[in-house]
């Protein structure tokens, strides 16, 4: 199970909300309550704040190692503060189909939206769904795409779906995407228990979801 961590606000240390806390992001990494396995397949952060030398755009941060294990933690997180920040650790299923590299971190950031995305859920058999997806895919962002996971993918097809930035408009784009994944499911006779938590991310504005579909591919609007 991956983690997540948003936050909105006044500008905080960053080392305030990643390190200092006991169950802190990176500590839960290491010591993971009601889940077997430590999350080592990387991480990282992409974070607002006033101070940057260009404050419109994220700060971007992603190692393909455990956080714990990472000696840039105590030199880049205490120099930062940030009044919005999308964090993730990364766990993912340990055989050789798991390609841990840069590209496969969460948050995801693209050119052409304010957008970062990061998610704590799972899109079975997604490379083949992907195939009935790719015609509502914009190739601005399909262009973008450089890593091997699902959360990527879903991030290219909702921001193909947004007509606009605005609460209703992400609400509709997300409820399309489902509906093209439950048809693409029904399609190639592929029903399975996905689920999408995500955490969608832009400057002063933290947008969350939980969604997905039953073992049998039924909407499951809870999610769970």
């Amino acid at each position: 199970m991956c983690r997540v961590l948003a936050y909105l606000g006044t500008e905080v240390p960053l080392e305030e909300l990643l390190l200092k806390p006991e169950n802190s992001l990176i500590n839960q990494a290491l010591d993971p309550e009601r889940h077997p396995q430590l999350q080592l397949a990387g991480w990282g952060f992409g974070a607002w704040s006033e101070h940057l030398l260009k404050p419109e755009k994220p700060f971007l941060y992603h190692r393909p190692m455990a956080a714990f294990y990472d000696d840039n933690v105590v030199g880049i997180v205490p120099s930062l503060q940030v009044s919005t920040m999308l964090a993730h650790v990364r766990a993912a299923d340990y055989n050789s189909k798991t390609v841990l590299a840069d590209e496969n971190c969460h948050p995801f950031s693209f050119e052409g939206t304010p957008w970062i995305v990061a998610q704590n859920g799972d899109v079975p058999n997604w490379q083949l769904l992907q195939r009935e997806l790719l015609q509502h895919c914009k190739d601005e962002y399909l262009e973008q795409m450089v890593g091997t996971t699902d959360t990527e993918f879903l991030y290219v097809l909702l921001l193909s779906l947004l007509e606009s930035d605005s609460d209703e408009d992400v609400k509709r784009a997300f409820e399309e995407v489902m509906r093209l994944l439950v048809q693409a499911m029904k399609d190639l006779d592929l029903p399975a228990l996905a689920k999408l938590k995500l955490a969608l991310v832009s400057p002063n504005r933290i947008i969350g979801v939980n969604v997905g579909t039953g073992h049998h591919g039924q909407p499951d609007p809870a999610g769970d």
